[in-house]
């Protein structure tokens, strides 16, 4: 009888034990997909490589700029710069991004040309003291001759 008991009290205490804890899942899958928290969240969008089609950017900050769960973007910027208009393009969207939410730049190794144009858009700039950065109208290029100094005897400490 009293080991009846027992096993009665542990496996209603089981089925307890189970349900508070599949409830606390539910809730905290329900809480990360709702934002039910309240906890604002911060977007993080990269601007790499050369500027030559701001369709991918634009979109992204699109999307970023209808979601109510985020208060700010963070625009990471590691771009030698690119075409003219569109690095005005992405100029223009960081300005209408800027309007609804948060947006700081940061500057990585590289961010000339129409990388500045881009981070000059946001409310505030961040970059490394060894961020290569400046020259607007002017996209940053840096040429290997390393196998063409090869070809005439020349010979680095690295080659």
């Amino acid at each position: 009888m009293r080991g009846e008991r027992i096993r009665n009290f542990l496996a209603a205490f089981g089925a307890v034990f189970f349900i508070i804890i599949a409830l606390s899942v539910i809730i905290a899958v329900f809480i990360g997909r709702k934002g039910i928290s309240g906890a604002d969240k911060v977007a993080v969008v990269e601007l790499t490589g050369v500027i030559t089609d701001p369709t991918e950017f634009g979109q992204e900050l699109e999307a970023i700029e209808e979601r109510d769960d985020i208060k700010a973007v963070v625009v990471r910027i590691d771009s030698p710069g690119g075409a003219v208009a569109p690095s005005q393009e992405i100029h223009s969207r960081i300005l209408r991004l800027k309007e609804v939410k948060t947006v700081v730049a940061s500057m990585g190794t590289i961010a000339a040309s129409g990388g500045l144009y881009s981070a000059v858009a946001a409310e505030k700039i961040v970059a490394n003291p060894g961020t290569i950065t400046g020259s607007i109208g002017v996209i940053v290029e840096f040429m290997n001759a390393e196998e063409l100094l090869g070809k005439i005897g020349l010979k680095g400490k690295d080659m």
